[in-house]
């Protein structure tokens, strides 16, 4: 009854455009639509761009892993999102529908900035050949009980 969100990774030249969101906000609907009743995720206390990203997205920390990280050493914040809380389901249909449209908004304006600086070279070719844009990895009940 537990997602963990392992990693999230957005390719550098398409960060601030919304991918983050929707990859996060994709996992909290697949897991809701699974029937998981939390999801949960592990960020460095000092990453204060992903933190805000994710409270955005309707998690809040709950806790803290001392020395999670190790190069360099660094303490986890603990986020969870409870999906079976009322409401819940209501609030992040809201908060896809609104993703959706900002990372179309996004994907356009950085395809025509890459469009000029590709000299002529296809954006379809460069966005849907085989760059990888972003990638959220998940776990389903890793931990066997809620943190």
């Amino acid at each position: 009854d537990e997602t963990h969100v392992l990693s999230l990774v957005v390719h550098p030249e398409w960060r601030r455009c919304g991918l983050a969101s929707m990859l996060i906000l994709s996992a909290l609907w697949s897991a809701h639509e699974a029937g998981q009743r939390l999801v949960t995720l592990e960020v460095r206390e000092s990453n204060a761009a992903a933190i805000a990203l994710y409270q955005r997205c309707g998690l809040r920390e709950v806790g803290r892993r001392p020395r999670y990280y190790r190069r360099p050493q660094e303490d986890a914040l603990l986020l969870t999102a409870h999906l079976d809380e009322g409401g819940a389901a209501t609030e992040l249909e809201n908060l896809v529908s609104a993703c959706v449209l900002d990372v179309k908004a996004a994907v356009r304006s950085q395809a025509l900035l890459q469009a000029q600086e590709m000299l002529g070279e296809s954006i379809v070719e460069n966005v849907e050949g085989g760059v990888l844009l972003g990638e959220v990895s998940l776990g389903a009940d890793l931990h066997g009980s809620s943190p």
